[in-house]
């Protein structure tokens, strides 16, 4: 995938459940999903909860950045 392109509501829950199940986020995981959240006008209640579990998982150590 293109760093250009944007991730539908799908997709942002599919990488979401790649950076669980991987517990790591790369750069490029963060562009992507950085870019599909800076599009949306707003986020759904879903949405909302998965970007909430990823940032729980950094705070708490168990998703790791890696280059």
């Amino acid at each position: 995938m293109q760093a250009q392109e944007h991730l539908t509501s799908g997709s942002i829950g599919q990488l979401v459940e790649h950076l669980l199940i991987t517990r790591t986020i790369t750069r490029a995981d963060q562009r992507r999903l950085m870019s599909t959240l800076l599009s949306k006008t707003a986020l759904n209640a879903e949405e909302q909860a998965q970007v909430n579990r990823v940032l729980d998982k950094l705070k708490n150590g168990w998703l790791r950045v890696v280059e």
